[in-house]
Formats: structure tokens, sequence, C-alpha cells
């Protein structure tokens, strides 16, 4: 994607859904605030966390930790902002986030009163040669438009882009890039043993010792780790671990 193209494409990010309305100084006195909640976040969690100010259109802080993992300077983050961090993701990675820029703007427009923040977003991408998990959720509304979103960054489980999830607090949904559309997604739920044997595993224990700690055989830790692996559509615990946290089910 050539430079020109890229500016394009920022242009669009920032004005085809989400055009703002004015922001006065007044309503930036607290910013700092939001500012100092999310460095808390990144030290608390270690996990990468920018913030995203849709009318200035840049990037208004992000972590150490993320910068790092893109490769990316504090100077050259200061200089460049927003651009500096989409260059450091493949091309054809970048269309995708670009796609799911305007269908989830798109889907809160037809779907959400902006004056109810209470959704995130959630997807995988490629950069600097390695897989990110990003959860991206809004944090400030003004004149119904999204002004302040923050999102949180991880290294991700999985070894495929995409995997877009949309959490409402009326249900789920997944994007499909390839129907080009939202599909709502089944409620799962999880027993109690199937719980347990999330969080022993993510823990480190061995089905040996989930067993003895569950009062079960080791073929049935076996075999119901397995079944949860088919019910959650996933192929590793990390992924099951990922996708758990992810839709608030332990």
């Amino acid at each position: 994607m050539s430079n020109q193209d890229l500016q394009s494409k920022i242009s669009e990010f920032f004005t085809k859904h989400n055009t703002m309305h004015i922001v006065e100084e007044p309503d930036y006195s607290n910013f700092n605030n939001v500012i100092d909640t999310a460095k808390a976040v990144a030290r608390a969690t270690q996990h990468g966390v920018y913030l995203f100010d849709y009318y200035k259109r840049d990037v208004v802080y992000a972590s150490q930790n993320m910068l790092s993992w893109c490769g990316i300077t504090k100077s050259e983050f200061k200089k460049c902002g927003f651009e500096v961090y989409l260059k450091c993701i493949p091309e054809e990675d970048l269309k995708m986030l670009f796609v799911i820029n305007n269908a989830a703007f798109e889907f809160f427009n037809k779907n959400i009163s902006i004056k109810n923040l209470n959704y995130s977003l959630s997807y995988d991408f490629r950069a600097c040669d390695f897989m990110l998990h990003q959860h991206y959720t809004p944090v400030l509304a003004k004149n119904d438009k999204i002004w302040l979103a923050m999102c949180i960054v991880t290294v991700s489980s999985t070894k495929k882009s995409g995997n877009i999830i949309m959490e409402t607090e009326h249900g789920n949904y997944e994007y499909s890039l390839k129907k080009g559309q939202w599909i709502p997604l089944p409620i799962v739920k999880l027993s109690y043993k199937e719980k347990l044997i999330i969080r022993y595993s993510s823990q480190g224990y061995s089905m040996k010792e989930i067993a003895e700690k569950t009062n079960s055989s080791e073929f049935t830790i076996k075999n119901q780790k397995q079944k949860l692996f088919n019910k959650l559509k996933v192929n590793s615990i990390c992924e099951a671990v990922q996708y758990c946290v992810t839709n608030g089910l332990l």
C-alpha cells in the first residue's frame, strides 16, 4: 500500500462513519485522568495499551511495551503517531483492519446507542512478524459519536488473523470476512467442571494432576478436555483460555 493510499485509508478510517462534532477545550479538562488510568492498566497487566482520539484523529497515548512489540521508538511515535503504527502491519492485515473498522461502525450505527458504551470488539492481526490480539472498547462519547476508545493489546494464541468478535449486552457476534456480515454467536456456557479444567490447565497442571484435583480419572479429563475444545471451536489450551477470557466465561 503506497503512502498516498495509506493516507486516504486513514482519512476514511476517521471520517466515514464517525465524523466528530466540535470537541472544545473544557471537554479535555479531565483527559489526563483517562490517560493516567490507561497507564495504570498497562502497569498492572503488562498488556499493551493505547488510547484513540477520534476528534484529534490520532493515538494520544501508547504504552512502552506496545511500542516495543511493534518496533516503534518513542520519537517515531511522537512524530508520526497512528501512521507509524499502521506501517508495522502487513498490507493484507492492514486491509483487514480497515474492513473491520467499517463493519464495526456500521454495526454501532445500526444496532447500538452510543450513549451505552457497554460493548467491545476483539480480533487478531499480525504486526512485525508475530500475532497480536486486540480488544477495543469505547471510553467517551460526544454528540452520539465515539470520542475516545481504549485498545488492550496482547500476544495472540492463534496463528491466523481474524477471529473478529463483537460483544454486546444482548449477545455476541462474529464477523465473517468471507460473507461480509455479522453472525450471531450461540450462547456458550461452561459447567463448573469445565471451568476447573480450563483454570487448572492454564496454570500448568497436567491431566493427571487435574484428575486428582477433581476426583476423576485421567481418561475422563482427557475426554472432557477434547469435548471442551470442540465446544469452543479451539485447538489448544491457550486458545481456550483466550476465548473464555474474551467472552467472560470464567
